[in-house]
């Protein structure tokens, strides 16, 4: 399927448009998304992570219903340079004012294919439209389909354990299907979420093996793959006792690795010296979270949707620092070193930290990145595995009510 992103605050000549390309029987089928002004095509262009072909006019408003400026076409064009959007494969100008062709400049034709002169009394311009239609198919055919793979994808979610948490992500998921991918090991799947808005395609992968390094290298192939508008990771972990229950959904905010650092001798004594780099979670996410986090009857409804046992406690949502690290914590002793760090430690895992440096680190533009885990034990001597079945669901439970807000409210 080609993805197609037509910018016109003429609405006659978008319908024009979208029908000669979606009446076209020699081309495959289309996704056609329409932009009337300068503003809604860079929103567009930031959270769809490709279009195949841009037609664009080259008279457009900063905003709808605003007058249309001769300028502001062109100039769409240069913003795509600053690594902030997503550049469509290919862009075409349309233009009903022949002028505008002749004051073109050559910088301006040179980041275009080509420009179409748009005249509701002949049918040239049709023409024009199903050629470069039919060219755009034939190389998208040859390279063996769009150039991104699954372009309706727009969550990407990375697991720690397929056999627990992946699971559990399944069993939240409206679909479910396996992914073929070239040139990668790893098994990505695709599933869903629907809400009252349509349904929210997502990708979903574990790592080979536990651990931040295996994480943040599978969130890296994952993102370039991809490039899903929001990254996310769910699963389990261990929480420190006091400040959160066993069954409680910690989003970590912040959250670092906290064995980064050097060992040293200080006044005689070996010493290790923690040097923290914090990852954050993006703002907008949290509001989100903080909804659900104030709406105790829809957690309890997300509680009730596991058919078997349940933690006793009520459930909750925190948010508050999180501690990665290399190893899977059993000892009292060693959570007291990491709780140091941070006085309002809530809990730790193995992941978290690499899935949010790699997203904050892949290539612009950066998709925000959200840690959703919830509590199965609290990293002592007397670790179980009673809920842990429980938490992965409940997990993806509180994932898929966040997106669904998430992408509604974008």
């Amino acid at each position: 399927m080609l993805k197609i992103l037509i910018v016109d605050d003429n609405a006659d000549k978008c319908r024009a448009l979208s029908t000669v390309i979606s009446g076209d029987a020699d081309c495959e089928s289309f996704d056609i998304e329409t932009a009337p002004d300068i503003a809604t095509a860079k929103r567009l262009l930031r959270q769809h992570f490709f279009f195949d072909w841009m037609l664009l006019d080259l008279q457009l408003p900063n905003r709808f219903p605003d007058l249309p400026a001769p300028a502001l076409g062109v100039d769409l064009l240069s913003a795509l340079e600053s690594g902030r959007y997503h550049v469509p494969g290919y862009i075409t100008g349309v233009t009903e004012h022949q002028d505008e062709l002749a004051n073109l400049s050559p910088e301006a034709r040179d980041k275009l294919w080509g420009v179409i002169g748009y005249d509701r009394t002949t049918s040239e311009w049709a023409e024009h439209v199903k050629r470069k239609l039919r060219y755009l198919s034939k190389v998208t055919d040859a390279r063996g389909g769009s150039g991104k793979l699954h372009t309706s994808i727009r969550l990407g979610i990375i697991c720690a354990l397929e056999d627990v948490e992946l699971d559990g992500l399944k069993l939240s998921s409206d679909s479910w299907q396996e992914l073929e991918t070239r040139q990668d090991a790893a098994s990505y799947y695709k599933g869903s979420f629907r809400g009252a808005a349509g349904s929210i395609e997502f990708v979903a992968a574990s790592p080979s093996q536990m651990g931040m390094t295996a994480s943040c290298a599978l969130a890296t192939k994952l993102i370039l793959q991809f490039c899903p508008e929001l990254v996310c990771m769910t699963g389990i972990m261990a929480g420190v006792e006091g400040r959160v229950n066993i069954g409680d959904v910690v989003v970590a905010d912040p959250c670092w690795d906290y064995g980064n650092g050097k060992f040293a001798v200080k006044d005689g004594k070996k010493v290790f010296q923690i040097d923290p780099r914090q990852e954050r979670t993006d703002e907008r996410l949290l509001k989100c979270v903080r909804r659900l986090k104030a709406n105790q009857t829809e957690l309890n409804g997300l509680k009730n949707r596991w058919p078997a046992e349940k933690p006793p406690s009520e459930l909750a949502i925190r948010i508050g620092p999180v501690a990665t690290g290399a190893a899977v914590l059993a000892d009292s002793d060693r959570l007291a070193q990491v709780e140091a760090q941070n006085r309002k430690l809530l809990g730790i895992d193995m992941e978290s930290y690499g899935v949010l440096f790699a997203a904050r680190n892949s290539l612009e533009p950066t998709p925000p990145c959200i840690s959703v885990k919830c509590v199965t034990d609290f990293a002592d001597e007397e670790k179980r595995d009673t809920y842990q079945r429980y938490c992965a669901f409940i997990s993806a439970q509180v994932l898929r009510s966040v997106a669904i807000d998430y992408f509604g409210a974008s």
